[in-house]
């Protein structure tokens, strides 16, 4: 068993890492003097948790989980051996099961939580992995425990899943649950609670995913119809107070019967921003509407730490008195004097005297600033002695990049102290353990199999670091005229996705890796596999409209709903996904439908779920409330020119963008209103836009036009970077480019239309080289398994510049749209197409093709 346990490792690299055991034990293994199966015979008193990490770890890589969970049953040493929680935590940051968080600084964790090291050390990795293992690959969901996330199981019943899941994290977690950090007297057997929470945007807690912590049973009501508990859920693990139980979030026993004796003391009122109407708490209930629970943060110089509200009943007036409350919680002078809020940057609503918060686009998890105001302060309106009046100015876009969108200074940071709920950064060793290095593939050409030499640059920019340029004036092959030779990036062969053959546009899922959203051209959506499974075969399309879906966006926390929009008609659904439907059942089922909008070509959903942007072939966009389907405000004249596309931001639920073919790409701010002349910056770009998008981490924006026009600002400065891209002149103004970044947000994508190659850059400008995509149909419509491990590499030569050249006139497959993956870092998705008959009535096909990069290029 010895033998097979250790067969393939190099033991030449395994001994350097032998510190600690004898000479003997350590030249024996490193040069191979004697087998393995006789130095643990003649060592029979090491003890196998001693063995080095890198030596479980090289054991456990080289075997994989399901071979180890098998030599597990051969015998009682095979099964102590593997104890070793070294082996399991690597396999569960290899497998997946457990990653870090990949945007430290909008990562949110709880003090009263246990620090990383802590938990590391604590958590039963065995159990994860073979929990893994033992339930399908899809059915999972991700539980955020302090800065990284652990993937569980989940069965097909919610209701059960909230029972396993509990049970599972008590296992799991069981040293900790059963012994907190914090020093207890012996005869004391407590046990540190803790519940789960929904998670959301920027990785902060949301409402409570159940209601009496773990395990228990969700309720049944309405309202946690629109958000359950489904495969690919992201949850939070909130932690009590092991010293008092006390929990830091609402809802909390004690914090709200403080509340309740301060609810109705004093009086309240306020100002609008801009001139609005005052108001006051004599009718605070005028509209009636209902909406789903918020979680506010509140912060305050006055407060010793920052304070998490519950809103019942989401309104302004609601909000108000529940930061009065607070206030008066500090400050027991407050409870007779009238308060009055200025409301620095809200607006009031068209005839609303009381909104709600989602009519002033309040969304989940938002950030509150209240601050006392001085009454000499330049500007204020006169008051009475005895009122205090605060001002009160919600969370700035883009905080984490120390700026806001509108261009100020560095923030104020008089608010920035501690408790509660707050930023951390990943520790350095559980980041370094989740980018482990990947084995060394195997290069190839796709043309003559042969080993390729440093590529030739393109002509007039500079070579890559290290590259030397090869002498090529022996190469056989003649080049056409005007062609460009190019790196060709390091890739795995590109896999054509089945049952894409007419599709008009496709979608990653952003939790599920393998699933893929398309909208076809005769108007039915369907789900897909990137890995190949047949769940077009099995399942029925949804017949959605008559006219090509063209539009399409996932929801980013709620995995099943999707929303599409089609061509021509403007018509607008919502899609609910059920993964667990069986076969000749639709994966997909219609679930609402909403007001169209006039020739729709775009729809994004915000970072918090809560709102939806559409735009058109106008100059107009409308913004509508996911939750109800109603449209929220309207957006007239925005550009002087139509808009072709519009995106949000990835870590502010209010900024959003738009694309438009005045030569300027805008960016606006749900908070302000959505006229022509108040966006919140104008970007010009020189050129027609086509596409815009915002970084993963949002600290660049592309924009992306007519041929090779393409402009990257750095959103902190909204300065150009670099100032010029490195591609060719622009020749064709018949080509849209389309650019997508990539999940590391490091590197793009970009291609154009009519082009058969995707060039991939980094953000400072550098290219690494181009995807060549000709040969795709007829090459890797079924590639064998031997070639999917082996990459491409080499050089191409590029004959795009060329007036009246063109893929489609050279009958070779063309781009016609590109995606990044949103998780996988090295993984793209492109839409290709082959046009076929005629030139003058030309018919196309279509495939979605995906690959992966080589990991080494996306570490440079």
């Amino acid at each position: 068993m010895s033998d097979f346990l250790f067969t393939g490792l190099n033991a030449h690299d395994v001994a350097p890492t032998l510190d600690g055991f004898d000479n003997f034990f350590k030249n024996n293994l490193a040069t191979g003097q004697s087998h393995p199966s006789q130095l643990f015979k003649m060592r029979e008193d090491v003890e196998l948790g001693m063995l080095p990490r890198a030596v479980w770890i090289a054991i456990s890589q080289f075997n994989g989980v399901t071979e180890c969970c098998s030599m597990m049953k051969c015998c009682q040493w095979l099964e102590a051996s593997f104890k070793v929680q070294a082996i399991w935590h690597h396999q569960a940051l290899h497998s997946g099961y457990c990653s870090a968080e990949v945007q430290p600084e909008t990562n949110w964790v709880c003090d009263t939580a246990p620090k990383a090291s802590l938990l590391i050390q604590s958590i039963d990795w065995r159990m994860l992995v073979c929990l893994n293992v033992a339930f399908p690959p899809r059915q999972f969901v991700s539980i955020r425990i302090g800065s990284f996330d652990l993937c569980l199981p989940l069965s097909a019943s919610p209701e059960a899943s909230f029972g396993e899941l509990g049970s599972w994290l008590t296992q799991i977690l069981a040293p900790l649950v059963e012994a907190p950090e914090s020093p207890k007297p012996a005869s004391q057997e407590r046990t540190w609670p803790m519940r789960l929470r929904w998670l959301q945007w920027c990785g902060r807690p949301g409402l409570l995913a159940e209601g009496h912590g773990l395990p228990t049973v969700p309720p049944t009501d309405s309202s946690l119809a629109k958000r359950s508990l489904r495969p690919a859920s992201k949850l939070l693990l909130e932690w009590a107070d092991p010293f008092d139980n006390s929990w830091p979030l609402p809802p909390c026993q004690d914090w709200h019967l403080d509340f309740q004796g301060h609810r109705n003391s004093g009086q309240i009122a306020w100002d609008w921003h801009e001139g609005g109407r005052q108001a006051s708490s004599s009718s605070p209930h005028g509209n009636g509407l209902s909406q789903e629970e918020m979680l506010v943060c509140l912060k305050s110089s006055l407060l010793k730490k920052e304070r998490w509200l519950l809103l019942e009943e989401p309104s302004l007036w609601e909000l108000l008195q529940k930061i009065r409350a607070t206030l008066t919680f500090e400050d027991k002078g407050l409870c007779d004097r009238p308060v009055r809020f200025r409301l620095m940057d809200m607006l009031q609503p068209a005839d609303v005297e009381h909104p709600t918060l989602k009519q002033l686009a309040w969304a989940q998890s938002e950030m509150v600033y209240v601050e006392e105001m001085v009454p000499s302060s330049k500007g204020a309106a006169p008051c009475s002695p005895k009122e205090v009046v605060f001002s009160l100015r919600r969370d700035q876009a883009f905080s984490h990049l120390r700026r806001s969108v509108c261009g100020e200074d560095e923030l104020d940071d008089g608010c920035a102290q501690t408790g509660g709920w707050s930023r951390t950064v990943t520790e350095p060793a559980l980041q370094a353990a989740s980018n482990a290095a990947m084995p060394e593939p195997e290069e190839f050409d796709i043309v003559t199999m042969r080993q390729f030499s440093a590529p030739t640059p393109q002509a007039g920019y500079p070579p890559r670091d290290g590259a030397a340029n090869p002498d090529v004036s022996g190469d056989s092959e003649a080049k056409p005229m005007g062609s460009v030779t190019e790196r060709i990036v390091p890739h795995y062969p590109p896999t054509l996705v089945p049952g894409t053959q007419r599709t008009r546009q496709f979608e990653f899922h952003p939790l599920l890796k393998d699933i893929i959203l398309i909208g076809d051209k005769l108007g039915a959506a369907q789900i897909v596999s990137a890995d190949g499974a047949p769940e077009s075969e099995e399942h029925p399309a949804l017949q959605v409209d008559a006219c090509p879906l063209l539009s399409l966006s996932w929801t980013r926390h709620n995995p099943s709903v999707a929303v599409c929009g089609a061509a021509n008609t403007g018509g607008i659904c919502f899609l609910r996904y059920t993964p667990d439907a069986r076969p000749g059942e639709q994966l997909l089922k219609l679930s609402n439908r909403v007001k169209s909008f006039p020739k729709l070509s775009s729809l994004s959903i915000n970072c918090s779920d809560d709102f939806l942007l559409a735009s058109g072939i106008s100059s107009n966009i409308a913004i509508y409330d996911v939750e109800t389907g109603n449209v929220v405000c309207n957006g007239g004249r925005v550009h002087e020119h139509f808009i072709n596309i519009s995106r949000f931001c990835q870590t502010s639920p209010h900024i959003f963008a738009t694309a438009s073919f005045d030569h300027t790409c805008k960016i606006w701010d749900l908070r302000q209103p959505l006229t022509g002349n108040r966006a919140v910056k104008t970007l010009n770009t020189e050129g027609h836009n086509v596409m815009c998008q915002f970084s993963p981490d949002d600290r660049h924006f592309l924009c992306s036009g007519i041929d090779t026009q393409l402009v990257q600002f750095e959103v902190s400065s909204w300065q150009q970077m670099p100032l010029q891209m490195p591609l060719r002149p622009s020749v064709h103004q018949d080509r849209y480019r389309r650019s997508a970044y990539l999940a590391s947000g490091q590197h793009f994508l970009t291609a154009a239309t009519e082009e058969s190659h995707v060039h991939v850059m980094s953000t400072q400008g550098e290219k690494l080289g181009v995807i060549d995509f000709r040969r795709t149909f007829e090459e890797f419509s079924a590639p064998e398994l031997s070639v999917r491990q082996k990459l491409i590499s080499g050089t191409v030569a590029l004959d795009d510049a060329e007036p009246m050249s063109g893929s489609s006139r050279k009958n070779h497959a063309f781009v016609q749209s590109i995606r990044a993956h949103p998780v996988i870092s090295n993984r793209l998705g492109v839409l290709m197409a082959k046009t076929k008959g005629q030139a003058l009535q030309p018919a196309s096909e279509s495939y979605i093709a995906v690959l992966d990069l080589d990991q080494r290029e996306m570490a440079r």
